[in-house]
């Protein structure tokens, strides 16, 4: 087996027995031939400058709480102009992140003297060494243990964008600067990474994703509703995202709510079972009046096939997304 990681400039090692941890998860099947480049942080920021990674600090939390809860109050106006009223908002508090890893459609075709081909993947395990000393110190923790799990990780949550990318056939990066886009594909990547992972390893993910913007920590809202059943929830979610984004069904809004993974294989369409389960989250988490006067009606105008339920499949895929970052506050 050829090896999974091609070193570029990272003077962290990375061992053998770390890469074929690194195969082992559903979505490395898909994009085995996307290749892995291990890079210096200098690299990462000229590859991936940090405003390509930009997102909203959990620290901005309780500004982004009340700006969501606004919108969610404020009933009888054109849902349309709430929603851009909102999103605007939101742009207000996005700040810049570093990268630990990214995956790249295209790029520069020279690293550092070294030839490149894309689509491509590149990490950085400098900074993914940073997060494990601290998880590791604070815990009493090994280090090698640590950083095999976040590693697997990083790699699992790139393979996802690259597997999004591949299957929407480059509409997941072509529409990524969207909010509610970036919210489900950091959804679709954070899940799938978590998923894959071993028990100890969910924990150190877990620990991580406290230092990362709130896009990223969606995936919190969904753990409930799982059962346990991870790799089967982000396996159906992953799929029907980027089926959502080719414009086919079943649209994905009221599939991310469902209670067990499994009933998305089985089940194509069933708008009163997503109601129902939109219906107990609305009074579990306070928008029960937002629920009936703009959710439902919304649900029930959708015409299928047609431009117009295209477009109220777009606004209650920016109020679910809004609802996840809701969620996770």
């Amino acid at each position: 087996m050829v090896g999974l990681f091609i070193n570029i400039d990272s003077g962290v090692r990375v061992s053998r027995a770390d890469e074929l941890v690194c195969t082992n998860s559903w979505v490395y099947s898909y994009v085995h031939d996307v290749p892995v480049y291990l890079v210096s942080p200098d690299t990462m920021d000229r590859v991936c400058p940090p405003d390509w990674s930009a997102g909203i600090p959990l620290g901005e939390s309780g500004a982004v709480k009340e700006l969501i809860d606004s919108f969610l109050q404020e009933l009888g106006e054109d849902i349309g102009e709430r929603l851009e009223r909102v999103y605007r908002g939101l742009e207000r508090y996005v700040a810049k992140f570093p990268c630990d890893g990214v995956f790249m459609d295209r790029g520069p075709s020279v690293i550092d003297d070294y030839r490149v081909s894309y689509p491509a993947i590149y990490v950085t395990p400098e900074r993914i060494l940073e997060s494990v000393e601290e998880i590791a110190r604070r815990h009493g923790i090994s280090v090698r243990r640590v950083f095999r799990q976040l590693l697997k990780s990083c790699v699992t949550h790139e393979y996802t964008h690259a597997l999004n990318w591949r299957n929407s056939k480059g509409l997941s990066i072509q529409h990524y600067s969207k909010e509610h886009v970036k919210v489900f594909e950091e959804l679709t990547a954070q899940l799938t990474a978590y998923a894959n992972l071993s028990t100890p390893g969910r924990a150190f993910f877990t620990m991580k994703s406290a230092n990362q913007p709130i896009e990223y920590n969606t995936w919190k809202a969904l753990i409930p509703l799982c059962e346990g059943l991870y790799r089967t929830a982000s396996y159906s979610l992953t799929h029907l995202w980027s089926r959502y984004l080719l414009g086919k069904k079943p649209p994905l809004i009221g599939l991310l709510l469902l209670p067990h993974p499994w009933v998305w294989l089985t089940i194509p369409f069933h708008y009163d079972l997503y109601l129902g389960m939109l219906h107990e989250l609305s009074i579990r988490y306070g928008y029960h009046r937002f629920y009936h006067e703009v959710i439902e009606p919304l649900y029930r105008n959708i015409t299928r096939g047609t431009s117009t339920g295209k477009k109220i499949a777009e606004k209650l895929l920016k109020i679910t997304a809004l609802l996840l970052i809701r969620m996770v506050l």
